[in-house]
């Protein structure tokens, strides 16, 4: 019954219409920059350390509300227009005849990416789950309930994940994977602090000889600019040796996105070990 319940209150919140969640994404805007900003003025003068007080403090409160639309964005996919800013990368994509894979930030609508592929008849899947084995059930059941209505192919975090991603892979699925998450992994210097970036991406892509890609999206209004670019892995050096390497050299991609859109990313949150 529980259960049953769970999935009734994510499908009353997910149609409910896009003009009213935007109403309440300002509200609770403000309510996390408020309560969150020492954790965003942190990161901020990690990456921005030229920026005053007041300067992190619009940039925080302008991330906030992106974020939080571009969460309830989730339920409303249809709703944006997508402007494919590289066409070159995204047609190797569209054409490739195999699987592989697409990593990013949380930048633009959640998974709009994801949805945007299959619409465009790519068969592409992205990795939900609440808990660092996909443990908390709860959770998963509202995740899994929201991703049905809105029409996303994806697999559930678990312990045996990288074997269920070789398998998808193999099978000719673009997988799209979230690196900016704080994870263990191996270490990376991530504006200029110590921390771990998921080697899962680079493993795949060395093993399996896929395409890897580096994709994010900016938020304009209705509109989703997405960019993509293809991945160069490294070459040289044991498999470990040229994982580090690529991790690094993604971690630095990000950091040049992020510092070039900072509004456009959400800084609430820790991402340093």
């Amino acid at each position: 019954m529980r259960h049953l319940i769970l999935k009734h209150l994510v499908t009353v919140i997910f149609y409910l219409p896009l003009s009213f969640k935007v109403a309440l994404c300002h509200l609770g805007a403000r309510i996390l920059a408020r309560k969150k900003m020492h954790i965003a003025q942190q990161g901020l003068s990690y990456a921005l350390p030229a920026l005053n007080d007041q300067q992190q403090k619009i940039i925080a409160e302008e991330a906030a509300l992106i974020s939080l639309k571009n969460l309830v964005g989730f339920c409303h996919h249809a709703h944006y227009a997508y402007e494919i800013i590289d066409q070159s990368a995204f047609s190797h994509i569209a054409s490739a005849t195999t699987g592989g894979i697409i990593m990013c930030p949380h930048m633009g609508v959640y998974d709009g990416v994801t949805w945007l592929l299959n619409q465009k008849g790519i068969r592409t899947k992205t990795i939900f789950g609440a808990g660092k084995s996909g443990d908390r059930i709860d959770e998963n059941i509202m995740i899994t309930q929201a991703a049905h209505l809105a029409k996303i192919p994806h697999l559930l975090r678990q312990d045996n994940l990288l074997i269920a991603l070789l398998e998808q892979i193999k099978q000719g699925y673009w997988i799209v994977l979230h690196m900016d998450m704080r994870t263990k992994g191996v270490p990376v210097e991530w504006f200029g602090q110590k921390t771990e970036l998921a080697p899962t991406p680079f493993f795949l892509a060395h093993k399996l000889g896929c395409p890897i890609y580096f994709h994010y999206a900016l938020t304009s209004g209705n509109i989703q600019k997405m960019h993509f670019s293809s991945f160069k892995l490294e070459h040289e050096g044991t498999l470990s040796e040229k994982i580090v390497k690529d991790a690094q050299k993604l971690a630095s991609a990000m950091e040049i996105v992020i510092r070039t859109h900072p509004a456009q990313w959400i800084w609430q949150y820790r991402r340093w070990k």
